[in-house]
């Protein structure tokens, strides 16, 4: 609940200097086969003339979800634990038009597929609070979902 609160808080400030008016509605639960999400709704009526999607993708990228906060410690941090290239995963996945026009998705549970194997990706939030045995186990359920895709 943390992560998700940090997240969405972020998400309406990144949107503010765009927006004539910005709004979230929610938490609810959004339940899907194998994992459940906090999910809020965030609603910004764009200034005119609008920014184009890849701008507004630049400000709400990476979200601390993925990203961490603050970005910059994060960022140091990530490249010290990680130990490899995080490629595409958490990169923008979607669509944009000739005018700007868009709609993108963050690619949290993704993979790297060539002919004889494959790269996975998924990962969970960790914050101050996290139990490592319980993020392990969300991430194991994540994996979970891709190999049955893939099988």
């Amino acid at each position: 609940a943390d992560e998700h609160r940090l997240v969405s808080k972020f998400v309406v400030h990144a949107l503010r200097p765009f927006s004539s008016a910005v709004s979230a509605r929610g938490p609810e639960v959004a339940r899907f086969t194998n994992i459940q999400h906090l999910a809020t709704s965030v609603d910004a009526d764009l200034k005119r003339p609008a920014a184009d999607v890849l701008t507004l993708a630049a400000a709400l990228h990476p979200t601390p979800a993925v990203g961490g906060w603050p970005r910059e410690a994060a960022d140091a941090m990530i490249d010290e634990l990680e130990g490899m290239e995080r490629g595409w995963y958490a990169g923008a996945v979607g669509w944009i038009d000739g005018s700007g026009d868009g709609e993108l998705a963050v690619a949290l549970r993704c993979g790297l597929l060539w002919e004889d194997g494959a790269r996975l990706y998924a990962g969970v939030g960790v914050m101050p609070d996290s139990d490592p045995a319980r993020e392990l186990e969300e991430t194991e359920l994540k994996f979970k979902a891709l190999l049955t895709a893939l099988i």
